[in-house]
């Protein structure tokens, strides 16, 4: 019998093949009350509220997980106050003698709102955690301390003497490699040529999500329609819109609740989110490894039914196959991350006015596309994911796969114009292949 979620996910598929495979999304049709200047109020001063309820309490063993889930919506909202430095000052020296889970939690509320604080006692759990999630998460943030930067040799040696078995583990595992000195390898144009032109599967619709290293900075995302043409606008130019693939701490994705991890993501299809801040815009539905069976990610059986390594790889391009962090969203999955989306967005986005990414806005892992709504009527004035929605409607083909790529690590935007070249040289190696 189907568990709940794989029954979710069938139904799903049937209303997007069914729904929508002929059919484009009219951005005048969208409204959320969510959005409404009263909500957006409403919204701050119950986050107000809850902040100096929650946080004037004790923090022990009882609160921490209503402490844990505050932080969470903080987060989300980019929420400062001095309540909350307070608030986030006792939690990181509470963990210290805490569980795993409400480490994690302390070094996330810190790297998404203090990255340049907090440097001692997140160093003391960098010493003496053992736990690869917590330790991988102080490793990150004492890499990219602004005032106390820490060498990457340093970090190996104390990860390679803690966690000997570290290759084992698929999130010390890439942390080893981030701390390598080329941690992220700029490949080849012939090799990002070849990316872009692979088919993956016969009859499939690919979605190529391409980003920095630096999440922080905007990504851009095309789209392959089955014959090996991308996407293009009326006047020919090629379709793209602009995305973000930065988690609120902009932790790594091979971190649980991170970036979204580099890799082939399976795209099944297209849902609307019943949840307020994602918005009544349908979204791209994709699936991680290991999140559902081989069948639903691969479009078709496989030799094993369980999840091969060797399956994966066989869907890259031969060029590719060595290219270690094309493996990110497989060794993710592996480790437990799940429910990564494409999705808009309904949150205010003037939490977000001073962050290098405005306006679009950062989520917990997922794919996020700009969404402009008037506070007024509720109504959406401008939406990216409207235009990616109906391109990937426009392709006839609502299954087949997501590949998301840094480019290199350039402290600047992906634009269409570094991307042109590519593009059309990959559409004409596909045309020279099928002749």
């Amino acid at each position: 019998m189907l568990n709940r979620s794989l029954l979710s996910l069938a139904l799903i598929l049937i209303y997007s093949s069914s729904s929508f495979s002929q059919k484009s999304v009219d951005i005048n049709s969208l409204h959320s009350d969510y959005v409404r200047k009263k909500s957006r109020e409403n919204f701050i001063l119950e986050l107000e509220l809850k902040t100096n309820q929650t946080f004037s309490g004790k923090l022990n063993s009882q609160t921490e997980n209503s402490w844990k889930s505050l932080f969470r919506e903080i987060e989300l909202a980019n929420y400062k106050s001095d309540k909350v430095f307070k608030a986030a000052e006792e939690a990181i020296k509470y963990s210290l003698q805490s569980n795993d889970s409400f480490q994690r939690a302390a070094i996330e509320l810190i790297l998404t709102l203090y990255p340049d604080e907090f440097f001692e006692d997140i160093y003391e759990l960098f010493l003496n955690s053992q736990n690869a999630q917590v330790f991988s998460s102080a490793c990150i943030y004492l890499l990219n301390h602004n005032r106390i930067p820490v060498d990457k040799e340093t970090l190996r040696n104390k990860l390679r003497s803690d966690f000997p078995e570290f290759a084992e583990d698929p999130v010390l595992k890439f942390l080893d490699l981030d701390l390598a000195k080329d941690s992220q390898r700029s490949f080849s144009d012939s090799l990002f040529i070849d990316l872009l032109s692979h088919p993956f599967q016969t009859g499939k619709t690919i979605i190529y999500s391409i980003h920095r290293k630096d999440r922080k900075f905007s990504g851009l995302t095309i789209i392959k329609k089955p014959d090996g043409t991308f996407v293009r606008n009326e006047d020919s130019t090629i379709f793209f819109v602009n995305q973000l693939a930065s988690s609120t701490s902009n932790l790594p994705g091979y971190i649980s609740q991170g970036n979204t991890p580099q890799g082939i993501f399976s795209v099944v299809g297209f849902y609307i989110s019943p949840t307020e801040s994602i918005g009544p815009t349908p979204n791209v539905l994709t699936r991680i490894p290991f999140e559902v069976p081989t069948e639903i990610f691969y479009h078709e059986k496989v030799e094993n039914d369980r999840w091969i390594d060797e399956d994966y790889k066989n869907l890259l391009p031969v060029s590719w196959q060595d290219f270690p962090w094309i493996y990110e969203s497989y060794l993710a999955g592996k480790s437990g991350r799940k429910l990564i989306v494409m999705h808009g967005s309904t949150d205010d986005i003037s939490f977000f006015k001073n962050e290098e990414y405005y306006p679009l806005t950062p989520t917990k892992g997922c794919l996020t596309t700009k969404e402009i709504w008037s506070e007024e009527t509720g109504k959406c004035i401008e939406s990216d994911q409207v235009k990616l929605m109906n391109a990937f409607f426009s392709t006839g083909q609502l299954y087949g796969f997501l590949v998301v790529v840094n480019l290199d690590d350039s402290k600047k935007p992906v634009t269409i114009e570094e991307l042109k070249p590519f593009v059309e040289a990959a559409e004409s190696q596909t045309a020279a292949g099928n002749n």
